[in-house]
């Protein structure tokens, strides 16, 4: 099927998440808020990504889930 990629994006203060999504999986609604330099969203199916960007160095120099 296909998905005509509707996606709600929530930005709070300096905060961003994926609120809700018609993609299959809803990885990027699981990816909860991000605020630092380097963070990302990534849906694939919807080919939205969202990063956080800044002019200095990173706080975060790895994620894991």
């Amino acid at each position: 099927p296909l998905l005509d990629g509707r996606m709600q994006i929530e930005v709070k203060g300096e905060k961003i998440r994926v609120s809700g999504s018609e993609c299959p999986h809803h990885i990027c609604v699981n990816m909860g808020w991000i605020q630092y330099s380097g963070q990302t969203i990534v849906c694939v199916p919807n080919k939205v990504l969202i990063e956080i960007k800044s002019a200095g160095p990173a706080i975060l120099d790895a994620v894991s889930y």
